[in-house]
């Protein structure tokens, strides 16, 4: 029998998405301590390089009619971008993510301990400074997902390398279900 792990929707907030970066998942756009710490002097500093394999950058918009958790992870860091000027238009959209390395959590699913504990599940505020554009690090499980309705399916973009790799991962069978309160 597959495993079902109910996630429980939350606010995308600055705290979730600091916790998120505190454990090295995601990185969110702050000027780097040798920048920030010289507030009189001209700096430029390279915040990542994708590898040379995964060739140069590309921007996407994505619109995401998916309601279906399937998660993935990449083999280098993106980009989210949460902003339309038009963003009530569109359905929740929501950040699903685990909250440790891919590796580690198919360990945790291989021994029967992986649980909802191991992930979050983010209801994306659009336009939002504090949180709508971050970093997603490579080998993070995460995907986006919508919520059937009457509205516009979301829209977001999302900046990563050319070539970079991806796959459909699969805990153990685990099937992930989500609900929100807030709907």
């Amino acid at each position: 029998m597959k495993k079902e792990i109910n996630l429980h929707a939350e606010p995308l907030t600055e705290k979730a998405l600091a916790d998120l970066e505190n454990r090295g998942l995601v990185a969110r756009f702050q000027p780097p301590a040798d920048i920030a710490d010289r507030p009189e002097e001209d700096a430029a500093k390279i915040v990542y390089l994708a590898g040379e394999k995964s060739g140069p950058h590309q921007l996407l918009c994505v619109r995401k009619t998916v309601t279906e958790i399937k998660l993935t992870d990449h083999d280098e860091n993106e980009e989210v971008i949460f902003v339309d000027p038009k963003a009530d238009r569109f359905r929740s959209l929501y950040l699903i993510i685990g909250l440790d390395k891919t590796d580690k959590l198919k360990e945790k699913a291989r021994q029967g301990k992986l649980s909802a504990a191991d992930f979050k599940a983010l209801r994306v505020r659009y336009n939002d400074p504090a949180t709508c554009v971050f970093s997603i690090l490579k080998d993070v499980p995460h995907c986006e997902i919508t919520v059937p309705g009457k509205k516009e399916a979301p829209v977001f973009f999302v900046t990563e390398p050319h070539k970079v790799g991806f796959e459909y991962l699969d805990f153990e069978g685990a099937v992930f279900k989500m609900t929100d309160s807030a709907l």
